[in-house]
C-alpha cells in the first residue's frame, strides 16, 4: 500500500511539472522523461492530428509498447499497427455515429438516476452521512452505461460481477502505474533488481 502510495504522489507530482512547464513554454514543448526526449502537446488541435486525423503518420513508440504490451498485448486499438488501428476504426465507427448517439442518451439518464437514486437511499439509511469510493462508482456506472447500450439492459446487473470487473482493471492499471513510475520501459534492467515490487514491474 505504501508504495503505490508513493507512486500515485510521483504520478501526480510529474503531472504537476508538466503544467508547470506548460505555463512557461506553452502547449508544445520538448522536454525529457528520463533519458527519453518526449514532445509534450496540450493544444487539442495537435492531439487530434496525432491520435485521429493523421494517426497512420505516427508510428507506436518504443517507451510506450515497453510499458503496455505486457499487459495489454498488442492486439488493440491503443498499439496495433496502421493497418488494424485502420481496420478496427473501421468496424466500431458505425456504433458511434451521431444517431446512434443520440439514441443512447435515455439510456445514459436512465442509468445516471439509478445511480444517483442509490446514493440518495443509501444517505437517508445512514443518517445523511457516507462515504464512497468515486472512481468505483463511476466505474460501475459506465460499465452498466456500455453493457446496456451495446447488448441490452439487464446484462450485468450483478453487484459482484461489477466489482470483479472493476478490481480487474484496478490491477492493470496499477500494474502500468508501477512500470511508469519505475521506469521499466526506459531502463529494463530494473526489472532484474532485487527490488520488492519486481514481480508487479516486470
Amino acid at each position: 500500500a505504501g508504495i503505490n502510495k508513493t507512486i500515485y504522489l510521483l504520478n501526480f507530482v510529474y503531472y504537476f511539472v508538466l503544467l508547470i512547464w506548460y505555463k512557461e513554454f506553452g502547449d508544445q514543448y520538448v522536454g525529457l522523461w528520463g533519458p527519453v526526449v518526449r514532445l509534450i502537446l496540450f493544444n487539442p488541435n495537435y492531439i487530434q492530428d496525432v491520435l485521429k486525423t493523421k494517426y497512420m503518420y505516427y508510428s507506436k513508440t518504443s517507451l510506450l509498447t515497453g510499458l503496455l504490451s505486457p499487459i495489454i498485448g498488442t492486439e488493440n486499438l491503443l498499439l496495433s499497427n496502421v493497418s488494424t488501428h485502420s481496420r478496427a476504426r473501421k468496424m466500431i465507427n458505425p456504433a458511434f455515429h451521431s444517431s446512434n448517439l443520440i439514441s443512447m442518451i435515455d439510456i445514459m439518464t436512465e442509468e445516471t438516476s439509478k445511480l444517483l437514486n442509490e446514493w440518495i437511499e443509501k444517505i437517508n439509511n445512514s443518517n445523511n452521512k457516507i462515504i464512497l469510493e468515486m472512481n468505483r462508482e463511476f466505474s460501475g456506472l459506465t460499465l452498466d452505461i456500455i453493457s446496456n447500450c451495446a447488448f441490452g439492459t439487464g446484462i450485468i446487473n450483478e453487484y459482484e460481477a461489477k466489482e470483479v470487473i472493476y478490481d480487474t482493471f484496478s490491477v492493470i492499471i496499477d500494474m502500468f502505474i508501477n512500470r511508469l513510475m519505475n521506469l521499466v520501459g526506459v531502463l529494463p534492467i530494473i526489472k532484474y533488481l532485487p527490488l520488492r515490487s519486481k514481480q508487479i514491474m516486470a
